[in-house]
């Protein structure tokens, strides 16, 4: 099975544009979106209704960080520019945009592989896979043959 992974769209239309295009001609035969439709890029909208047309096409989309806080009315607990972005961002989606990214799962699973925005270790406390002990924590809490995770914005393999 061929799998296309998107991850940290962060609302950039330009940027998700060009990546879908190339998915599109490569034909996967799946879609996975690892969260962070939104949050700091200027097309919320866009953002959402385009996971969410992927989604009813049966793509997998796994709930972001950047996502729960845009779905929710609560602070934000970010960094002084994401918070500035997420308060926008908020002010952009209608209801039933924050509802599509509430009702997002923090992982998925198919076959062997498990899908999550963060960690499997944890999934809503956010926690970074940034090292070889994070990337422990995080096979050690799934019984998933590999995981596969965005968040960082930064490739690697554990």
């Amino acid at each position: 099975m061929r799998i296309a992974v998107l991850a940290d769209i962060h609302a950039n239309r330009e940027a998700n544009e060009a990546v879908l295009e190339a998915v599109r001609e490569l034909a996967p035969d799946r879609i996975i979106l690892l969260g962070d439709l939104v949050g700091y890029g200027p097309d919320p909208v866009y953002a959402v209704e385009t996971a969410a047309r992927l989604v009813e096409d049966g793509a997998l989309c796994i709930q972001g960080n950047h996502d729960e806080a845009a779905a929710s009315d609560g602070p934000v607990r970010m960094t002084p520019n994401a918070r500035a972005a997420m308060i926008w961002t908020r002010a952009q989606l209608t209801p039933a945009h924050r509802g599509f990214l509430a009702g997002l799962p923090l992982t998925a699973d198919l076959g062997d592989t498990s899908f999550v925005h963060a960690s499997a270790f944890d999934p809503p406390g956010w926690n970074y896979v940034s090292d070889a002990g994070a990337a422990r924590r995080c096979l050690d809490a799934s019984s998933a043959a590999l995981i596969l995770c965005g968040h960082t914005h930064r490739p690697a393999i554990h």
